[in-house]
Parts: C-alpha cells; sequence; structure tokens
C-alpha cells in the first residue's frame, strides 16, 4: 500500500463501500450458514472474473514497467492463478456431482448472486461509492 501512498492511518480510517460490506457479509453468512458446495460455487465468480479481467487487461496493454498495477495484472493473469481457478471449477463441478437437485439450484443461485455483487463492487469503484451517512448518523454526501 506504501507503493500507493496509503498509510496504515488511512487505511484504518478507510470505509468498506456499501457493496463491499454486502458482498463480505454474503460471503460470510454463505460460509457459517451454508454447505460447502454452496461456499465453493459462491466463491467462483471471484476467482474466475480475476482471472479473465487481469487476461484481458494483459492481452490489451501489455507489459509495462510504468504501470503501478503491474503486479497486480501479472498475478491474476499469470499461469499460478489461471491453475489456482482450474483447480477451484473441478472442486465446484465435483461437488455439484455428489448433489441432488436442490442442492444444485442451491450452489447456482449462490454463484449468480456472488457474480452479481462482483459486478456491483466493480461498479462501485467506479463510482466511487460511499456510505451517505455515518454511523453516527452524520449526513456525508447529498
Amino acid at each position: 500500500l506504501a507503493q500507493f501512498g496509503i498509510t496504515e492511518e488511512a487505511l484504518k480510517l478507510n470505509q468498506k463501500s456499501p457493496t463491499c460490506t454486502a458482498y463480505v457479509n454474503f460471503l460470510n453468512a454463505t460460509a457459517h450458514t451454508k454447505p460447502l458446495e454452496v461456499l465453493c460455487a459462491a466463491l467462483l465468480p471471484c476467482f474466475w472474473l480475476y482471472m479473465h479481467i487481469g487476461q484481458v487487461i494483459h492481452k490489451e496493454a501489455g507489459n509495462t514497467k510504468d504501470n503501478i498495477y503491474q503486479p497486480w495484472i501479472d498475478m491474476y493473469a499469470g499461469d499460478d492463478f489461471a491453475e489456482s481457478v482450474a483447480k477451484m471449477q473441478v472442486i465446484c463441478n465435483n461437488l455439484a456431482l455428489e448433489c441432488n437437485e436442490q442442492q444444485r439450484n442451491e450452489m447456482t443461485s449462490a454463484y449468480q448472486q456472488a457474480a452479481q455483487y462482483e459486478w456491483m463492487f466493480f461498479d462501485a469503484a467506479w463510482k466511487l461509492e460511499s456510505w451517505p451517512i455515518s454511523a453516527s448518523g452524520e449526513v456525508l454526501k447529498t
């Protein structure tokens, strides 16, 4: 974070966006209340999307030493991450094969909701989403 000019103090003061909070809460709730196969399905969109985005950016932008995001791009476009995504896909598929139709439907639902949250997560960052009021009720934006 230091390379981006972000201090530990600033990080502690930073608050997750409403969308990020909702997405993290969805994943935590899934992890604590749903079976393993549903959790795996809920986590898969993040793996898959980050790999895809990394690969597309790497292909389009190439390798630029001056790009401060190059380590992120390289990691998510790399073979090691692609291998971890493929493993996660196999795990989810194998778990689905052991499930009944109702369980597979729950996996599908969790996957779809997580994919929606992924879209919303990137959209929130693009829009610089923040809370309209503070935790104490102070209006922060109108």
